[in-house]
């Protein structure tokens, strides 16, 4: 998190780091049904407070380039150009997080079959990780429903963290709804939750999934799978020890039980723990076994 000094050399203003979110995919689950999404995917794009003005005249030069004066849609987008797009966004400063949500394993006697109470369930599960990691988060998402309806998420989203305060008076997270059509920055976490689709989405699901992978890995901080999958944990690799297996199931396990007994921490030192075991764990699943995590990224 940056800082910015206004005025006297005694006042300094610290710009809170910002997210900027949208989504992909419909929120019923009944995903045999033709139209339905099989996943719905909620991506955020996060940037420095005092660099997001900046990287919203970098995107949308990059919209206009490959999208005219119409809006940067992942939906409009072919393979060969939803490429060039990620390669020209690839050199800006931002991460992104998201949750993709398998909605074919969701139970269809819970309160999620409804819609409203789906997307709100949903996002909280973004909205919590990204608050216990920045408690004065600015938000900015995408419009979705009526003004009542759009207040009523505000609430339920940031009702835990106004709550709990954090520990901190003067840090809270504050939120906003903007037009995806007039902020670039909303487009951009559009084609973040578009391009995830092309990998995580049977219905949706590219050719060039493996070059999509390859190309959002470098910005992905994590991507949260809902409901949780448990994946096999690989044999050992050739000319590894024939204990490697077990060595990698204990940690696998050790890994598992302190992430669930210590998910709704409020003690900042266990937040980061999490926060670190979960984004090693994304990398270990997602990313490579084998590849070492720069310190800098972790």
């Amino acid at each position: 998190m940056g800082e910015l000094q206004l005025g006297s050399r005694d006042r300094t203003v610290v710009v809170p780091k910002q997210a900027f979110v949208d989504a992909y995919g419909t929120p019923s689950i009944h995903v045999e049904k033709e139209g339905v999404t099989t996943f719905f995917i909620i991506a955020a794009v996060l940037a420095d407070g005092e660099q997001a003005m900046k990287l919203r005249t970098e995107v949308d030069a990059i919209r206009r380039t490959y999208f005219g004066a119409g809006p940067m849609k992942s939906k409009k987008c072919t393979d060969e150009r939803r490429m060039k797009v990620l390669r020209a966004l690839l050199p800006l400063d931002f991460k992104f997080v998201a949750v993709a949500v398998d909605k074919s394993r969701i139970h269809k006697g819970s309160g999620l079959i409804f819609g409203e109470p789906f997307v709100k369930f949903m996002h909280r599960q973004l909205f919590d990780r990204l608050f216990a990691a920045f408690p004065d988060l600015h938000v900015v998402a995408d419009r979705y429903g009526d003004d009542e309806f759009m207040e009523g998420f505000k609430a339920y989203v940031l009702a835990k963290r106004l709550a709990h305060g954090q520990g901190d008076l003067f840090r809270k997270p504050t939120f906003e709804f903007a037009n995806s059509l007039q902020d670039p920055l909303v487009q951009l976490a559009d084609m973040i939750a578009g391009s995830l689709s092309r990998i995580y989405d049977p219905k949706k699901r590219s050719p060039a999934k493996d070059e999509i992978h390859e190309l959002l890995r470098s910005k992905a901080l994590y991507v949260v799978d809902w409901p949780k999958r448990f994946r096999a944990i690989p044999r050992a690799i050739v000319g590894g020890s024939p204990h490697d297996y077990e060595v990698r199931q204990h940690c696998m396990a050790s890994v598992h039980r302190f992430l669930g007994e210590n998910a709704d921490s409020e003690d900042p030192a266990v937040v980061a723990q999490v926060e670190a075991l979960s984004f090693l764990l994304f990398a270990f699943e997602a990313m490579s076994e084998t590849e070492w995590v720069p310190m800098d990224r972790l």
